[in-house]
């Protein structure tokens, strides 16, 4: 016996956790950049960009608009537009303080504007998040040489070759303080070790030169001076190759694509996919992201072009998990939840650490009727990441599936006292005890309890059901009548049918009994 009245809560049982009123948060300004000079279509893509960012923060929630600052600074970063590049940086990290990147890229602006205290203040939060980044180390240590603090300098770059005892850049810095507090024979050894790692980088010719002038061999310094060039030495720092590679067409049309889909302008995402497409025809992340773009509008059409987008990125990059992810996750879209079996058991087997891959194929696993199976995927989905509420809920569900009903109710009561405050669990438990099909499970009074607090803290129509059948079972049916018909009039506002809901609402207006 199935009992779809409680299979709805894996649509709708989700419960907001009240928030802080970020969007009251006072943001910087950001300066029009001075576009002048650029190519027309890089001047009309920053354009873009920046009205983008403008349409995210009005429409969706504080992470992805933190994310869409950073970006949209990460982008004017790439253009040395330094003045709105530390704005947006700024608003990133003020809407996403736990975020190492924004901090530590506002720390990068801060030092190129001149502004070595204040990058250097910046710099200690962003490490405070994230202590053990090489070139965040040795960068410290540059900062605080500029600030003629020479201690504070050689203890970032001795952490930072310990981190990385290769990194000829730490080992140039070190070389420089040594040289500044004419340590000459340690500066020699310094610099020589660090050309030893990178023999191009010739600049380092010259601080060489002047640490032999120093110890008076004259001969070696002349030579060295000879030597010297242009060519530096930098970290490996992969937060800032990401800025610099923006430059780059295909990656620059793949964040203006990002922030589109951010902003729900599916048509605009798919058309900058496209032209990062075009910038790069063997391109995975391109094909990935424009599949994306397709699905969001649905057609059919565009849900063919999009599986085929997937498939030839499987057949470029054979072991990308989100490709594979995707193309499961499209194939239920389109209607054929058994095809998508195999691609999201691919998905798994790549990244098998991951629960959000582990959830979604049990769900799919529970949609083509293969109960036990997702059952112990779920299983598997709990003991990967047990605070996660999503798992917990497949894993009750795929229990009713299978008609365990004591066991399931048994686990949702557990994960209730585990995870108090998660409100799908709550209407989860509550739709058990209202309406279980084994009628000795039923506890109207403790449906109800829990039933009229989610509806409180949020009084979805979903919610307001819930609270309905718990009424209900305890032969309140007038009240739940009325409920019901609110919930009703709520689903039609939004464009859902609810024929369910109606033979229901009946059942309620019919008198008692009128329980599930």
């Amino acid at each position: 016996m199935k009992c779809p009245f409680f299979l709805l809560f894996l649509a709708h049982a989700l419960l907001a956790q009240p928030a802080t009123d970020w969007r009251a948060m006072e943001l910087e300004p950001i300066p029009a950049p001075v576009l002048a000079g650029l190519e027309p279509q890089v001047a009309e893509q920053l354009e873009a960009m920046r009205v983008l960012v403008l349409e995210v923060r009005a429409s969706s929630e504080r992470l992805p608009v933190a994310e869409a600052f950073g970006d949209l600074g990460r982008v004017y970063h790439a253009y040395d537009m330094t003045d709105s590049a530390l704005a947006a940086y700024t608003n990133a990290a003020r809407l996403s303080p736990a975020s190492f990147r924004w901090r530590y890229l506002r720390s990068v602006v801060l030092g190129a504007l001149g502004q070595t205290a204040k990058a250097a203040e910046e710099l200690a939060e962003a490490m405070a998040i994230e202590p053990s980044y090489p070139a965040a180390l040795i960068y410290a240590g540059e900062l605080h040489s500029a600030l003629e603090q020479p201690r504070r300098a050689e203890a970032f770059l001795r952490v930072a070759l310990e981190l990385e005892p290769r990194s000829a850049a730490a080992l140039a810095g070190m070389g420089q303080i040594a040289l500044s507090r004419r340590r000459y024979s340690e500066a020699i050894a310094l610099f020589r070790q660090a050309l030893e790692y990178v023999p191009d980088a010739t600049r380092l010719h010259y601080p060489l030169a002047l640490a032999y002038r120093g110890l008076g061999e004259i001969d070696r310094a002349r030579s060295q001076l000879e030597a010297s060039g242009e060519v530096g030495v930098r970290a490996n720092d992969p937060v800032l190759d990401e800025v610099y590679a923006l430059r780059d067409g295909e990656r620059a049309h793949l964040l203006q694509g990002r922030l589109a889909f951010e902003a729900g302008s599916y048509d605009d995402a798919a058309a900058a996919f496209r032209r990062a497409l075009l910038a790069d025809p063997a391109s995975v992340r391109a094909r990935i992201n424009l599949a994306s773009a397709l699905s969001a509008q649905g057609s059919r059409e565009l849900l063919e072009e999009g599986e085929r987008l997937l498939r030839e990125a499987l057949d470029l990059e054979a072991d990308n998990a989100t490709a594979a992810f995707n193309l499961g996750m499209l194939l239920v879209q389109s209607g054929r939840p058994q095809e998508a079996v195999p691609a999201l058991e691919r998905a798994v087997r790549l990244s098998p650490r991951d629960p959000a891959l582990q959830v979604e194929l049990t769900r799919v696993l529970r949609i083509v009727g293969r109960p036990q199976r997702a059952l112990e995927q779920a299983v598997r989905a709990v003991e990967l990441e047990p605070r996660n509420p999503s798992a917990r809920l497949q894993q009750a569900a795929a229990l009713v599936d299978l008609e365990r009903f004591r066991e399931a109710l048994e686990f949702l009561e557990l994960s209730h006292v585990e995870l108090p405050t998660d409100g799908g669990l709550a209407v989860a438990l509550a739709r058990l005890l209202a309406a279980s099909p084994d009628r000795s499970l039923r506890n109207g009074e403790r449906a109800l309890g829990l039933a009229e607090r989610v509806y409180e803290a949020q009084p979805t129509p979903s919610h307001a059901e819930t609270l309905a059948l718990a009424l209900a079972e305890l032969g309140r049916c007038e009240e739940a009548a009325d409920v019901e018909t609110s919930a009703i009039s709520a689903f039609e506002e939004a464009g859902i049918a609810g024929g369910e809901s109606r033979r229901r609402l009946a059942r309620y207006r019919a008198g008692p009994p009128c329980r599930q």
